[in-house]
């Protein structure tokens, strides 16, 4: 059992602490953990698996009925209700000590900053923008000491599950294990 898996039920999303863009979280992109910040919105694209925070651009969801459209919301109170989320990717700087570190993750080739449509289910944690801390001068973010930093250590340690659950969500409901 996941030591974090009350965290991963409601991505820590609620009424008291709505989702909405601006927001910034830790989810599972290309198969690695990372930061996220951005946007959310309601489509359907296969993602490999990554771990990667992110921040909320905007966010989608569907609207009530058979065959209703996907639009866009300002905010949402359960991390269930969006179908997608559009976000700006920072990856972990390999470190297994605190404090955690992340840049923004960029195309090799191009030298552009990578933005992804994610899945909700893909959304891992919201993090509070109080438990970062930016670089002065770089695009690097660390993660405060407190709970979100031992929330980020223990996903870190339980990697391996986290990816193969949320690839399981993730697959066509004939796939799924």
């Amino acid at each position: 059992m996941l030591q974090v898996a009350n965290t991963l039920t409601s991505a820590k999303v609620s009424t008291f602490n709505c989702i909405s863009d601006k927001s910034l979280g830790f989810a599972v992109v290309n198969g690695q953990i990372i930061l996220v910040h951005g946007a959310f919105h309601s489509l359907y694209l296969q993602f490999p698996l990554i771990f990667t925070c992110t921040s909320v651009l905007t966010m989608y969801e569907k609207g009530a009925g058979k065959g209703a459209r996907h639009a866009w919301t300002p905010q949402a109170t359960s991390i269930g209700g969006l179908s997608y989320i559009s976000v700006q990717c920072y990856e972990h700087i390999p470190s297994r000590q605190p404090p955690y570190r992340f840049r923004l993750m960029e195309c090799v080739a191009t030298r552009t900053r990578q933005f992804h449509l994610l899945p909700s289910l893909a959304f891992l944690c919201m993090v509070p923008p109080d438990s970062l801390e930016r670089v002065p001068f770089s695009d690097i973010i660390k993660i405060r000491p407190g709970p979100y930093s031992d929330i980020f250590h223990t996903l870190l340690s339980e990697q391996g599950v986290v990816l193969s659950s949320v690839g399981d969500l993730l697959a066509p409901p004939g796939r799924r294990r």
